[in-house]
């Protein structure tokens, strides 16, 4: 069951760089540097296979004919460029086979956009028709052509008309990692069975930041993390083995590790924020957070990537004070220093809207745990017992640290991951803190030690006398799964979760302290009928 999604990528410094550069810089306009970037001239072009420049502000290539557009800017200066193009491309077939190849993920895109710089190339492939797909009919029925209630274009001129409505802007970025030569260009290698064109635009040429530093190399990490979880951590994975290479080092450790501020600031001593940024990326203690949470950038992401340097793979993220807003991704980085080499991990925290898991596993066993609870409002906080290493032998595992462990809806029996910190609503199902009345919780941080760890209420509905049930669920690689049923019984007659054990007679029935029925009892400690008594 998984909660979350990690795409990793890594940007190796000093090449040739695509999608998003790392960081907001300041952008300068270089498409002065483009011979006849708006091709309204004859010039500044290579134009071959292309049926040549015409001063139009457009130029058609290719018609079932390999073509390369394209120019060399010489002594570009150093630094991070996106490039764009208005382009583009018309496959051979009817309107409606390109419309149907679309839909059906077939279809074809010969033309290519790129960037030469040295021996590297960045290339993606120019826009369809159907990537400008419009209800607008921008050359008003001059040479355009509707199909399922779009409009695209059908003729060189109708393509303008589209570019003019900023349509078919394609783009990539590129790197250069010291003043030199690049080529741009359009080109089309491949030839389809009939004929096919391009339809060629405007360019633009802008410098976006200062070029990557040849000692740093960037690993960008995009997780998604479901809303509404809170302190409930998600978690990402990394892979290191690239950073290890690159810094030449067998074995990461923990004193390479710093914290980087988006002003450029390294913070070496890292532990007293704990993983804690807030919205603006900067590290700041969880309890300066809390503390200013009413100031707008208070809301706290918590990215423990120290902990994936620690264990070789993953760590954990969670969030506060309301920065979890779907749709909204927050930015953070750190970095792994070697000497003169760092790589540089930027962790992008994308929240998406929170879809209840539904799971059902086979259900093998059921244990029931009878403990007791005071009707208080201020979440009493008890602890009790159950027997971890029987459920762990009915599931066939060692201990049950190898089992997962889920809270188990009463009222559906769906099994959902913890998203709530042990709080359910008054029905038993899973429910984030505070959400209603007449919520308890029933906490298990650790299967394995056999320990409940917090009991408590969130207000006064349960009277004395009241019950309650609240169900875990613990489930093997085989997804099989054991039920532990949590009976409360509410009475002011404890003060505590360990009270002053009474003796009593045998008649009643008898439990042991992890819940299970006796039929023979010694001496010792026992509940009956709800309370602690000794035999």
């Amino acid at each position: 069951m998984k909660k979350s999604f990690t795409r990793i990528a890594v940007l190796a410094a000093a090449l040739t760089m695509t999608c998003a550069n790392t960081f907001a810089q300041d952008e300068t306009d270089y498409t002065s540097r483009i011979v006849n970037a708006d091709l309204t001239a004859t010039g500044g072009w290579k134009a071959d296979g292309t049926k040549g420049i015409d001063g139009s502000g457009i130029v058609k290539c290719g018609n079932n004919a390999q073509f390369d557009f394209s120019q060399t800017i010489t002594a570009l200066p150093a630094g991070q460029y996106r490039l764009t193009a208005s382009a583009a491309y018309r496959y051979s077939g009817s309107e409606q086979a390109e419309y149907d190849a679309i839909q059906a993920g077939t279809e074809t895109k010969l033309a290519t956009l790129y960037a030469t710089v040295g021996e590297e190339t960045v290339a993606t492939p120019v826009m369809n028709r159907y990537d400008g797909a419009s209800k607008t009919d921008y050359a008003e029925g001059s040479g355009s052509t509707q199909v399922n209630n779009l409009y695209v274009p059908n003729s060189s001129n109708a393509v303008k008309a589209w570019f003019q409505a900023g349509q078919y802007r394609n783009e990539l970025e590129f790197t250069m990692p010291a003043e030199g030569n690049v080529t741009i260009g359009i080109a089309k290698s491949a030839q389809p069975e009939a004929g096919d064109y391009t339809v060629i635009g405007p360019w633009t040429l802008t410098r976006i930041g200062d070029a990557p530093d040849a000692n740093i190399m960037d690993v960008v990490i995009d997780h998604e993390r479901q809303a509404t979880q809170g302190y409930t951590a998600s978690v990402a994975t990394v892979d290191f083995a690239e950073a290890k290479a690159f810094l030449g080092v067998d074995k990461l450790t923990t004193s390479m590790i710093r914290i980087e501020n988006p002003d450029g600031e390294l913070i070496s001593d890292y532990a007293p924020f704990d993983g804690w940024f807030n919205t603006k990326g900067e590290a700041e203690t969880w309890q300066d957070l809390n503390a200013e949470a009413a100031e707008a950038d208070k809301a706290g992401i918590c990215v423990k990537f120290f902990q994936a340097v620690e264990n070789g793979s993953t760590f954990e993220v969670c969030d506060m004070n309301g920065a979890d807003e779907v749709g909204k991704t927050y930015t953070v980085r750190w970095q792994l220093v070697n000497g003169e080499k760092a790589v540089r991990f930027v962790v992008n925290v994308t929240f998406v809207e929170f879809q209840l898991p539904v799971y059902k596993p086979e259900i093998i066993a059921t244990v029931d745990v009878p403990v007791t609870m005071k009707p208080a409002k201020d979440y009493e906080g008890t602890t009790a017992t159950f027997d971890a290493a029987a459920i762990a032998d009915a599931l066939g595992l060692t201990t049950l640290a190898d089992a997962r462990a889920y809270i188990v809806n009463v009222t559906d029996g769906n099994f959902v991951d913890n998203f709530t910190d042990g709080w359910r609503n008054a029905d038993g199902d899973a429910a984030k803190w505070n959400t209603s009345a007449a919520m308890v919780c029933v906490k298990v941080s650790d299967p394995a030690s056999g320990i409940i760890d917090y009991l408590g209420a969130i207000d006064t509905s349960y009277a004395e006398g009241s019950t309650y049930t609240a169900k875990w669920g613990f489930v093997n690689d085989d997804e099989k799964a054991v039920v532990m049923n949590v009976n409360i019984t509410f009475t002011d007659g404890i003060t505590d979760a360990i009270q002053a054990p009474e003796t009593a007679s045998r008649t009643a029935d008898v439990y042991n302290l992890q819940g299970q029925k006796l039929r023979h009892a010694a001496k010792g400690l026992y509940i009956v009928g709800g309370r602690k008594v000794i035999f």
